[in-house]
Order: C-alpha cells, then sequence, then structure tokens
C-alpha cells in the first residue's frame, strides 16, 4: 500500500495503518481500492503541493526542468529523453491541458494532468 501511495505522490504518516483498519486481507478489488482512497480524501489532497515541493513557487517550468526534477527523480522515468519529454508535453496539449505547445508546462496544467483520468 505505501509503494502504491508513493507513486501516486500521496504522503500518508501513517499509510500502513490506514490499510490495517481499512481491510483484513493482503489483496483489495478495484473497487475496495477506490474506496480506501475516498476514505483518506484522496480528492481533498491540493495537488499544489506537489508542484511547490518540486518546483517551488514556478509558475511554469521548462521541459528539461520538467524531466530532471519530476520525471527522473520523483517518478524515476530514468531513461527518459528531453524528446520524450517533449512528446509528453505536446500530449497534455492534444488532451486539452495545455495551450503553449510543447517546450514549458505551468503549475495549473500539472495539477489539471495531475487529477485527470489520464493520469495513471
Amino acid at each position: 500500500f505505501s509503494e502504491i501511495c508513493k507513486r501516486i505522490n500521496l504522503e500518508l504518516p501513517n499509510g500502513e495503518q490506514v490499510f490495517k483498519n481499512h481491510k483484513h486481507k493482503k489483496e483489495m478489488t478495484g473497487p475496495e481500492v477506490r474506496q480506501l482512497l475516498h476514505s483518506i480524501s484522496l480528492r481533498d489532497l491540493p495537488a499544489s503541493k506537489v508542484w511547490d515541493s518540486i518546483f517551488g513557487q514556478e509558475k511554469e517550468v521548462g521541459a528539461r526542468q520538467f524531466q530532471e526534477d519530476f520525471l527522473s527523480k520523483v517518478q524515476g522515468e530514468t531513461g527518459i529523453s528531453l524528446e520524450d519529454t517533449h512528446l509528453l508535453l505536446e500530449s497534455f496539449k492534444i488532451m486539452g491541458y495545455s495551450k503553449k505547445g510543447n517546450k514549458t508546462i505551468s503549475k495549473a496544467e500539472f495539477i489539471g494532468f495531475l487529477h485527470s483520468k489520464y493520469n495513471d
């Protein structure tokens, strides 16, 4: 459970205890996981804190900084190239999260994508 929380950038100081209190078995179905996440108010977490912890007060960052500070360091995507990062940012544009092309990403675009159904 703590690995899942880490992957979705959810910091729960007592995450294992929350999980143990919710279910008394080792495996959970998709709906049970959804219920657990809702019970700990995932939808109410301020996604801007994720951005702020990575990029500080910057309103927008370039593709290289996004690649190095978020994709590589936070997500562990060490094999991603700058071209791959440009393609990712371009996909944000296609999905409607960006209107600036594939060279930068804003805090608002990042937050919109984090909360979208496309962010698995």
